[in-house]
């Protein structure tokens, strides 16, 4: 197949659709990509894997929307910490930030179904799910907002029903050796709060939230604030973490700290009826 050199002569913004992909193919064949790839991934294979996987999604408004390095830096970073990069499995996303000049930078976000990828690595079973006023009065305790005749009435592909009911979200974490388990519970002026110094939903252009508020808004960050405090991630997961995140603790700087209260963490469940539960304040106030 014969390239055309000439797409690396002008701007990005200027390219074709046709163009962006020439130029992507071009960059993934590049010594640099592969070579970053197979440092990051630790092997040829899975580097081999992931370039091919980014051809299959150069279709993604972000792709097409974003400049090309910092595509390909962002699907690396999702795949070395184990999560695909492809939409449709749903564990994490590439998601363009708007730039001053219109054209985007791709930033990765983990999804719910990421979030619980990666606590099962770390030994522990989690799930999320939100406390909605329409049918929350059906709760005797936390641990039914995850019965099936519970999460069957939650309407979470109607972003509306969602913001209008929504109370809180539970947080649920199993020890995987002991069986132990646990709630946590973030409650709507936490989720607030944290959604609104969080980047990926402040500054994304078109982003799967749109689709997917429920999942990637609401249970995702939950899920994020908790498990960033209640598990110890190994060094390589935190790592690359704290680097996905770290604009997040930019913004979380403007927040006024909240005062620390002792029961917070965990809180029993007949406890949070009438009274409101606030969250002990972390470094990161934004914790998907």
């Amino acid at each position: 197949m014969q390239y055309n050199m000439e797409v690396f002569k002008k701007p990005e913004h200027t390219l074709t659709q046709s163009e962006r992909i020439e130029k992507l193919e071009l960059l993934l064949k590049s010594k640099e990509v592969k070579g970053k790839a197979f440092h990051m991934l630790g092997s040829a294979d899975k580097a081999k894997s992931l370039l091919a996987k980014i051809t299959q999604i150069s279709d993604m408004y972000a792709v097409k929307s974003c400049t090309l390095k910092s595509v390909i830096d962002t699907a690396i970073t999702i795949e070395a910490l184990g999560l695909e990069i492809i939409p449709e499995l749903g564990e994490a996303w590439i998601i363009g930030y708007k730039g001053k000049s219109g054209f985007q930078t791709a930033k990765p976000d983990i999804s719910y179904k990421g979030w619980k990828k990666l606590a099962k690595r770390q030994g522990y079973a989690v799930d999320a799910e939100g406390v909605f006023t329409e049918i929350a009065d059906q709760l005797k305790d936390w641990s039914d907002v995850f019965s099936f005749q519970y999460r069957r009435k939650v309407k979470s592909g109607n972003v509306q029903w969602v913001k209008e009911n929504l109370e809180g979200v539970v947080v649920k974490i199993e020890d995987l050796k002991s069986r132990h388990t646990e709630y946590r519970y973030v409650d709507i002026s936490k989720l607030d709060q944290i959604m609104k110094v969080s980047p990926s939903v402040k500054k994304g252009g078109e982003t799967p939230y749109k689709e997917w508020y429920y999942e990637m808004v609401v249970l995702a960050k939950a899920m994020k604030y908790i498990l960033k405090k209640e598990i110890s991630f190994d060094e390589n997961i935190s790592a690359a973490l704290a680097e996905i995140y770290k604009t997040d603790a930019t913004a979380a700087k403007e927040i006024k700290p909240e005062p620390e209260t002792e029961d917070a963490p965990s809180i029993p469940f007949a406890e949070v009826q009438d009274t409101e539960v606030t969250d002990v304040p972390e470094n990161e106030t934004d914790a998907k």
